[in-house]
């Protein structure tokens, strides 16, 4: 891997392979469900970032059925590749949690009841957070730019 070039799951798997303080057990889980997780999204190992935000979205959709797996094996396997990346980077600032909220969008959060309208609404309450936006600054203008962020940021598999 190049300076420039971002780590892959290949890289990833180097890693846990190469690594001895973890013992082979764990590293032989942890190193399989990257792999099964590369082959669910139809991608060579070389071919993932090994990155959870760069990834996500498309774990999130991969349905266990089409690949013969049930629900659990495929939450143990995100689980696992959750793991994964942040032994194998854990020093980058927000990997297990990701942005904070701003106090105005920690109020407006908690009046939030709804999982499926926390889901809908949590990446453009972090955008918006994570630049000094309050819930009322929303207009067509700020959702227009979150969309273009968006469509720029998220990978598309």
């Amino acid at each position: 891997m190049s300076p420039a070039q971002e780590p892959s799951f290949q890289d990833l798997i180097t890693a846990l392979t190469n690594d001895t303080t973890l013992p082979l057990p764990r590293r032989r889980q942890l190193a399989c469900s990257v792999r099964r997780i590369a082959k669910a999204l139809d991608r060579r190992p070389d071919e993932v970032p090994a990155s959870w935000s760069r990834v996500r979205s498309r774990v999130e959709q991969i349905h266990p059925a089409e690949l013969g797996w049930t629900p659990g094996t495929a939450a143990n396997h995100q689980s696992a590749l959750r793991a994964a990346l942040r032994w194998f980077q854990p020093s980058i600032p927000g990997a297990q949690r990701g942005t904070r909220l701003s106090p105005a969008w920690v109020a407006l959060w908690g009046c939030l009841t709804d999982e499926t309208q926390k889901k809908r609404l949590s990446s453009l309450a972090k955008y918006c957070s994570d630049r000094n936006f309050r819930p009322a600054d929303v207009d067509e203008a700020l959702f227009a730019a979150f969309m273009q962020y968006r469509a720029e940021q998220t990978p598309q598999g």
